[in-house]
């Protein structure tokens, strides 16, 4: 009976090597594509999928105006046009960090070095983690400076305010996720 399971464990084994041996195959596969393929083709298929998140982007701002606009009318309205520019920072930070740290891993994997790749990568996640939760405590702390930085008038003060705290909670997560997503593309 131990003989089947031995059996049984070293095909499982091997099933787990021939999955890893795969899953390399793939990467390699991957690599090649952009060392080989025509630079059109590669552009074309890069720049549609960066198309298709600012096209998400612009939907969402779209179809937050309409519900806060039905829903909490001229005021509403006001506050989100307020914030925009704090919603603007959190693309142009992302772009900043995933763009730099692209460019900088990919002559590093031009290199042959993939150990700097990945410590290049390392070191900018966690700079933009810690600098950009910084940020946003600052911000969270300095709200009603902020608003009235942003052009906030004392009728809706109070509701841009809250926007920006609630806001500002979240943002250390959504310019990581634009880091993150810029990093796929590149």
């Amino acid at each position: 009976m131990s003989e089947a399971f031995q059996i049984n464990d070293n095909q499982d084994h091997q099933h787990d090597m021939d999955d890893n041996q795969n899953y390399t195959n793939h990467i390699e596969t991957q690599d090649r594509e952009l060392g080989t393929k025509p630079i059109k083709s590669l552009y074309a298929k890069y720049s549609i999928a960066t198309l298709i998140g600012m096209l998400a982007q612009a939907v969402m701002v779209i179809f937050e105006g309409v519900i806060i606009g039905n829903g909490l009318g001229t005021l509403g309205l006001a506050t989100i046009s307020v914030i925009m520019p704090l919603e603007m920072l959190n693309l142009a930070l992302g772009g900043f960090f995933g763009i730099g740290v692209a460019s900088v891993a990919a002559m590093k994997l031009g290199k042959n070095d993939t150990e700097g790749a990945k410590a290049v990568f390392a070191q900018c996640f966690w700079f933009c983690v810690i600098s950009v939760t910084i940020l946003a405590a600052l911000v969270f702390f300095n709200a009603e400076r902020i608003a009235y930085l942003l052009g906030a008038t004392p009728d809706i003060t109070a509701s841009v305010v809250t926007f920006i705290k609630i806001f500002i909670c979240g943002y250390p997560f959504l310019v990581t996720g634009q880091l993150l997503v810029t990093l796929t593309f590149y």
